[in-house]
């Protein structure tokens, strides 16, 4: 019985320190952002900027799979029709 409740003291006492670090990183998240000012992005800034920023990587990737599956169907359509 008291390894039982030894075992639950120390358990209870691992969750104390795990909520104190975890209140020691909010206040310094905290700090940062306060510190940061409007030095950070909204979240439609970001997705507006996000989206211009890959539109055209996007754009590549789709015309060289496209490019590629053509020469795959014309392949196949030269190699079926001179048979």
């Amino acid at each position: 019985m008291t390894n039982l409740l030894q075992s639950n003291e120390i358990k209870i006492a691992v969750i104390g320190t795990d909520i104190s670090y975890i209140k020691k990183e909010l206040e310094e998240i905290s700090r940062k952002l306060d510190e940061m000012g409007t030095h950070y992005l909204t979240i439609t800034e970001f997705l507006i900027f996000k989206k211009g920023e890959w539109a055209t990587v996007r754009n590549v990737v789709y015309g060289l799979v496209s490019l590629i599956l053509t020469s795959v169907i014309a392949a196949g359509l030269f190699l079926m029709l001179n048979r």
